[in-house]
């Protein structure tokens, strides 16, 4: 919860920074809140449809919630902008790295 405090703080003073509202979708995403991960994510998107860190943060929130469909196409969008495959053993992604999609969105 602290962590949200700060990002809130953050966002107070920038409130369209698009690597802020990712971080919080995926601070909400783990504290359990999921409609505030997904409505902070969408407003991510909007702002900053293709930011590297948005699509990635996406991707992480995805995974997190077990949506591997959903989890797969944002790293692909993610991967396909150049994204650092390095970042990919995140583990965040845990719960999706055996999936077919997750691993046809890598290995392109």
């Amino acid at each position: 919860r602290q962590t949200l405090g700060l990002i809130e703080q953050q966002l107070r003073l920038r409130p369209d920074d698009p690597a802020m509202l990712a971080l919080q979708a995926l601070t909400y995403t783990r504290l359990g809140q999921r409609k505030d991960a997904l409505d902070a994510n969408a407003r991510a998107l909007r702002v900053a449809p293709k930011n590297l860190e948005v699509l990635y943060g996406t991707a992480r929130m995805y995974a997190l919630q077990r949506d591997q469909k959903q989890a797969a196409a944002y790293l692909a969008q993610a991967v396909d902008r150049r994204y650092d495959l390095y970042r990919i053993i995140d583990m965040d992604f845990y719960n999706v790295r055996s999936d077919q999609d997750f691993l046809t969105a890598i290995t392109r």
